[in-house]
């Protein structure tokens, strides 16, 4: 009786500790499928303010970042990204795969684009 007591309190430990770590993500509202590490990608305008991360090699894998610093909304510029990438919603057309980013750094080609700040770590 004992054991089946602590069990039962461990797995509701458990549950809502799982419970708790989901909502403190709010602001990724996606599910998590996987993580960039140190990707090399392209910024592309889509038009208007819509921007999206291109891998160089092929330019249909497109990732939309959720909050891509506004520094680095410059059609061409390269980035190295890390994050964490997401599932789409179901039934949802989305301009590329959605990605969180952790840390951002800027290209060999920054200098044109007038970059100051070379790079990011996002929380």
């Amino acid at each position: 009786m004992k054991k089946t007591k602590l069990i039962l309190c461990v797995a509701v430990l458990v549950l809502l500790a799982n419970v708790l770590r989901a909502q403190s993500n709010t602001d990724f509202p996606y599910e998590k499928v996987g993580d960039l590490s140190q990707e090399k990608l392209n910024v592309k305008a889509l038009g208007g303010d819509s921007y999206v991360l291109v891998v160089p090699s092929d330019d249909t894998q497109r990732y939309y970042a959720v909050n891509l610093p506004e520094a680095y909304k410059k059609d061409g510029l390269n980035l190295i990204c890390s994050g964490i990438v997401g599932k789409p919603l179901p039934n949802a057309r989305m301009m590329g795969t959605p990605l969180q980013l952790k840390a951002v750094k800027v290209g060999k080609n920054y200098k044109k684009y007038k970059i100051k700040v070379k790079s990011f770590v996002l929380e």
